[in-house]
């Protein structure tokens, strides 16, 4: 049996200022995220993120909302899940190219990755190929794609999401 990690796990490798930088984004991006993700993160923002004078945290000043919300993110499984598949959805453009580019490196593509991640409490399986840790990856896939304008910490996050793969 494959043990697979819950979604919570990743926080293990993302930097408070980076998670940060998720939710901002992701909120900052709302109108852009495919309906179904962001009918379920407004769903789970105002079941779960509570922030004092708002009935609706939807509603409060957006350094409020992601406050409240990165307490959340780190602690719940099903909330940081959905997250996470609202800020991969922002990078579509990228996902073919890099998922060419990680099976090159040696990467393969999880069922839990290839199935959406339906089980937030089974999301995740460890082990990156031999001799790829974030900075050689980075290396690697900007030596490859001409212009490639994500950062290190973009580039590793979407590498897990797209392969389901912790470090």
């Amino acid at each position: 049996m494959v043990d697979l990690v819950p979604a919570i796990a990743l926080n293990v490798f993302i930097e408070p200022y980076f998670r940060k930088e998720i939710l901002q984004k992701l909120f900052e991006n709302l109108d852009k995220l495919p309906d179904e993700i962001r009918r379920e993160l407004v769903k789970q923002v105002k079941e779960h993120v509570r922030i004092s004078g708002f009935r609706n945290p939807m509603v409060a000043p957006r350094a409020l909302l992601i406050r409240d919300a990165e307490t959340v993110f780190e602690k719940d499984a099903k909330f940081s899940l959905i997250c996470l598949k609202g800020w991969q959805s922002l990078y579509s453009e990228w996902h073919d190219i890099l998922e060419k580019n990680l099976t090159d490196l040696g990467f393969s593509i999880s069922e839990s990755a290839a199935s959406g991640y339906p089980d937030p409490m089974n999301t995740f399986l460890e082990g990156w190929p031999e001799g790829i840790d974030f900075d050689t990856l980075y290396e690697k896939i900007t030596a490859q794609v001409e212009g490639f304008p994500l950062s290190k910490d973009e580039t590793a996050l979407l590498s897990v999401l797209l392969t389901g793969y912790l470090p």
